[in-house]
């Protein structure tokens, strides 16, 4: 059993029967429960790294609780732990609007980051799944790592005049605090945005390597979004 299964992506683009807590927290609890009573013997769920600063964060407490229940189960768990996905974090969703010439720069947006490929975690949560040999909690990021604002620059450099807007450090602890409990989406958002700004180092790539995956470079990305537009 694979489950990617989350909420944000969804409630971002305006579904509201998409919440964290009937997606992330309850619909994967019952996935697990009906796995294992199934006869399930191996189960990969697509976490991320959890570290204390996300304590409290509801999509970060949900996902806590998913590897809890798989821990407790009689099943052999996968968890998966990639970095910032590309597709997302260089995106409208989070407030990444390059197209109209808009981005938001989290906290300094100085902390260099190994975006990720969405393709390349989902081959390797798939290869890590079928190799059965060894229980698994892998996190890994691309071969490629970039500040916020060297993204921005990017896009510049290529003719794209971009205007950025910094949401300071400060706005972001207090809007995860205060959001929690009436905007858990956002809240959720915010929280990972700070605990990103403050990462002490990119996640490495070799892991993926060593599955046999060679991850695309988030400048690889960048440049595919600027031909296409």
């Amino acid at each position: 059993m694979i489950t990617t299964v989350t909420s944000i992506g969804r409630a971002l683009r305006g579904e509201r029967g998409a919440t964290i807590r009937d997606v992330d927290e309850k619909g994967n609890a019952n996935l697990v429960d009906a796995a294992e009573a199934a006869g399930v013997s191996r189960f990969a769920f697509v976490s991320f790294v959890i570290g204390p600063a996300l304590a409290g964060a509801p999509l970060a407490e949900a996902k806590r609780a998913t590897e809890q229940r798989l821990a407790r189960s009689r099943m052999t768990a996968v968890i998966v732990r990639p970095e910032m996905f590309q597709e997302i974090w260089i995106s409208e969703l989070v407030g990444f609007d390059w197209r109209n010439g808009k981005a938001q720069i989290f906290g300094r947006g100085e902390t260099p980051h190994a975006y990720v490929a969405g393709d390349d975690v989902a081959e390797a949560t798939v290869r890590l799944t079928l190799d059965t040999t060894e229980p698994r909690d892998v996190a890994f990021g691309g071969p490629e790592a970039l500040t916020r604002k060297q993204v921005v620059e990017r896009f510049r450099s290529a003719g794209r005049p971009i205007a950025t807007r910094h949401v300071p450090r400060a706005a972001l602890r207090a809007g995860s605090l205060a959001l929690r409990r009436i905007r858990p989406v956002q809240a959720s958002l915010m929280a990972l945005a700070l605990d990103a700004d403050r990462q002490s180092e990119p996640l490495s790539a070799q892991p993926l390597r060593d599955l046999g995956i060679e991850p695309r470079p988030v400048g690889d990305y960048i440049d595919q979004l600027l031909r296409t537009g």
